[in-house]
Parts: C-alpha cells; structure tokens; sequence
C-alpha cells in the first residue's frame, strides 16, 4: 500500500487552523470561473504519431470511469465530451521486460499489474491533438505528477497523465485532476504544438504501473472506441461488435465537477472538529500535507 505522508487522522487542535486555512484556498480555486472561452479557437481534430512529447490534431476527447468525463467539447467544433485521454506519449510503463516507453508497446506484448502479474495488451488506443493557438485548451492540458508526488520513489520520474485517467490509491481509483493541488500534482500547458495519448486495453480492467506509480488500464464503456483515432485498427482486428462495458477493478472515488470539489474542501475545513471526510477528501488532504501545503507560512 502507498505511503502518503504523515497521518491524517487524530491532529491536534493546532491543526484546525492549518488545515482550514489549507481548504479555504482550496475553495476559492474551486469557485473560480471556468476558463471557457479558451475552448473556442484552440484545436481542431487530425492526425498523426507522435514523438517524444506527441503529435496531434485537436479534438474532443471522451469519458470514462464510472461517469467520471467532462461535459462539453472544444476546438474544431467537436461536440464530444472531453475527458481522459490517457498517458502522454514517452510515458513508461512496467512490463516483465523492464520499463518501456508507451508508444513502443505493441498489440500482444506482456504487462506487469500493480499485484505482479504479467498480462497481454488487447489493444491500444490513440488521440491525437494538435495546438491551434498560444495556449492549449484547458481539457487537452495533462496533469503533471511530480517524482515522489505520491511517495517516495512513486512515481519514479515525473508523470504525464489526462485530467481523467484514475490512478489506484489506498483500494480507490480516483482522476488525476482531482488530485491536483498546484504543486506536486498540477496541470500544466506544454510548450509543443503536438501532444499524443495512448491507452492500454487488457481482457480486464486493471491497475497498471506507469512510471512505477498504480494507474488504471482501459475501462471500457460501451460504443466508445470511435473517440480514438486508430478505432478502424480494432474494428480490423476484433470484427464491428459492439463494446461491452468492463467492471470497475476497484471502487471509483471522484469529486465529479466543481460543486462536488467544493463539498470535498468544506469536509476537509471541518475535518479537525468533526471527520466527515470520504476517501477522496483524504487521500488529497494527505498528498497536499506531502507537499507541504498544510503547514504554517
């Protein structure tokens, strides 16, 4: 099990006015306005492979994740939903080979679960995006997970994942991008035109070890796979049936939109007097104390 820090049940009273404090901001980024208008002219879909840091052509992205997707699409007039989109190419992941780079992965080749085991790659998903404007759009920006973010030597090097993609946390997967807090774990706008996405399908969903850190394997939802730009490939080789949807591996944790990350910051204020916290709220509260957020100016 991951080792987030010092512990966050039982603190002293001195803790209220920290952790208040802590939430309070927490709030305030919360209530913030949307970054709307950014959306309008920034990225169009296309094509392309990518290089170290991706290729791209501007899209909607799609949702997954026990609803967890955000609504709404951008750039190019895509009306499709923009939510994960994965692991950013040059990311490596675990297999009984050693750590490989994502985009080297092939249909067939072993990967090494967060309990041990090696499975086949069914499949793997591509997107594609390609910058239109100075800034990428809010929803195709990756969330960067600093080395030792999570815990020590976890993950081993920085970590490039969408705003959606779950990570496996204490027995609950949870986004990325409710993780964030500015600094260890936060989202960032690359200085590349391209950016390229992959995502691994197994029989199963999964907990795969990417840059040494537990992140989930494709889950798959029903008729999604047309939101990727190699969707023919799969059709190719699987036959045109219809998608069936896969299990959760493990609970979903998710603040679901703003208002549930504002509801998640109250419990969080009110923790030191009365510990209403759902597993989310902690596992933050923990990483934020990892990075020092919490402690007095």
């Amino acid at each position: 099990m991951l080792e987030f820090g010092a512990g966050a049940e039982n603190k002293k009273s001195s803790m209220l006015t920290r952790r208040s404090l802590v939430a309070a901001a927490g709030i305030l980024m919360t209530m913030s306005p949307l970054a709307a208008g950014k959306a309008a002219a920034s990225g169009r879909r296309g094509g392309g492979n990518g290089g170290s840091n991706g290729n791209g052509g501007g899209r909607g992205g799609h949702g997954h994740g026990g609803g967890h997707g955000n609504g709404g699409g951008y750039g190019g007039g895509s009306s499709k939903g923009s939510g994960a989109h994965c692991f950013l190419s040059g990311t490596r992941i675990s297999t009984p080979e050693g750590d490989v780079g994502i985009e080297n992965l092939s249909i067939g080749d072993l990967v090494t679960t967060n309990d041990g085991t090696a499975k086949p790659v069914r499949w793997i998903g591509k997107m594609v995006f390609e910058r239109l404007g100075q800034s990428w759009p809010e929803n195709a920006r990756p969330i960067l997970i600093q080395k030792d973010a999570l815990g020590d030597a976890c993950p081993q090097r920085d970590l490039y994942l969408s705003r959606t993609h779950m990570l496996y946390l204490d027995g609950v997967l949870i986004p990325a991008g409710d993780l964030a807090n500015g600094s260890t774990i936060a989202e960032v706008d690359p200085d590349t035109d391209r950016l390229e996405y992959f995502h691994i399908e197994l029989d199963s969903h999964d907990v795969l070890l990417a840059e040494g850190a537990p992140c989930e394997s494709l889950l798959v939802r029903a008729d999604y796979r047309g939101e990727f730009d190699n969707a023919d490939e799969y059709t190719e080789l699987y036959g045109a049936v219809p998608s069936v949807a896969m299990l959760p591996c493990a609970p979903i944790a998710a603040f679901y939109g703003r208002r549930g990350a504002l509801a998640s910051r109250l419990r969080s204020a009110l923790a030191p007097a009365i510990d209403i916290r759902k597993p989310v709220d902690v596992i933050r509260d923990q990483l934020e104390e990892r990075a020092g957020l919490n402690k007095a100016a």
